[in-house]
């Protein structure tokens, strides 16, 4: 069954929060709404923008737009495809519509259901959540970027004033820096494991701190030197061009989980992106079981304009 179907609202919230702009779209909301969701609308958590008027690309397509144009015709709504109309999706109106995540006021709203009081952000996209009834504080990283600030470790124990800490991280944490936090004795916990039932409130009690061992081997491994590149086990023969382009994208991924814009794409490849784009994905999807899925590993960004790799940072890994 698709996660996303089975994903409880908490969870889905918690994990979007991880990203840069976080937004639930309304093709994933609608399942979750109802009482609770009104709630969250009323709390300022979840803020509802002005409906999309583009949509986001074809996977694969290179007629160098941004996103498809919306289309309404007879009552129906199209986000339409210039170069082939069989591409072209059918939506409907909850699927324009946007709500953007008041990441504050989720930390908020977690902290309060759990006793916790009010959160204190320590740190850009760092929480001081509160502190147990046993004396342990519990602090929240909702972003790989807070994670990996220079004063991070001494911000926890700062404002922790010597008591034991549970750091509740974002599911990509690197293993290298989990290994770093514990060996400061901080447990660390997967966000969206610690909360407890379908609920805000966190059930960090019976937590344990989380091993290496539990992090996904990664699927993609670049390797500098040899300007190698294995997918899934596979090694593939990348040509100079995409395999700078491929290496850009994993730099991305891993220091900031964002996009990388044409701009700088055509500045370090002398061209057009979406041309180098294409040949990578080729290259990618050679010998692979499943081509169309390799493809899709290169995603085009409608805003802002550039390109990502559809792949979480534990997933990625670059050696010297």
């Amino acid at each position: 069954m698709d996660s996303a179907v089975t994903e409880t609202l908490p969870r889905l919230l918690l994990r979007l929060s991880e990203g840069v702009s976080p937004t639930l779209w309304g093709r994933v909301a609608v399942r979750h709404f109802g009482r609770e969701f009104d709630h969250l609308l009323a709390e300022r958590v979840l803020v509802e923008e002005p409906p999309a008027d583009t949509w986001s690309p074809c996977v694969g397509c290179d007629c160098g737009l941004d996103g498809r144009p919306i289309q309404r015709i007879n009552g129906q709504i199209f986000a339409a495809c210039p170069l082939d109309h069989r591409s072209d999706a059918t939506l409907t109106e909850n699927d324009l519509r946007n709500f953007r995540i008041n990441v504050a006021a989720l930390v908020r709203y977690i902290a309060l259901a759990s006793g916790l009081g009010q959160p204190d952000e320590i740190l850009p996209a760092v929480w001081f959540l509160g502190r147990q009834p046993t004396g342990r504080t519990v602090f929240l990283a909702n972003s790989l970027i807070g994670a990996g600030q220079p004063m991070f470790i001494d911000a926890l124990k700062r404002s922790s004033r010597g008591a034991p800490i549970t750091l509740l991280c974002p599911s990509g944490l690197a293993n290298t820096a989990v290994r770093r936090l514990e060996d400061t004795g901080v447990v660390i916990v997967r966000a969206d494991d610690a909360l407890g039932g379908d609920g805000f409130a966190l059930d960090v009690s019976g937590l344990t701190c989380l091993t290496t061992d539990m992090y996904i081997a990664p699927r993609l491994i670049v390797v500098r030197s040899q300007n190698k590149v294995i997918l899934d086990g596979r090694e593939r023969i990348v040509p100079a061009q995409p395999y700078r382009l491929l290496l850009l994208l994993a730099e991305t991924a891993l220091a900031r989980g964002g996009v990388l814009s044409i701009r700088g794409i055509e500045a370090h490849t002398g061209r057009e992106a979406r041309d180098v784009a294409r040949e990578l994905r080729d290259r990618l999807a050679e010998g692979c079981p499943d081509t169309e899925a390799a493809r899709h590993l290169v995603r085009n960004s409608r805003s802002p304009s550039g390109y990502f790799l559809s792949l979480g940072s534990g997933e990625i890994e670059i050696r010297p």
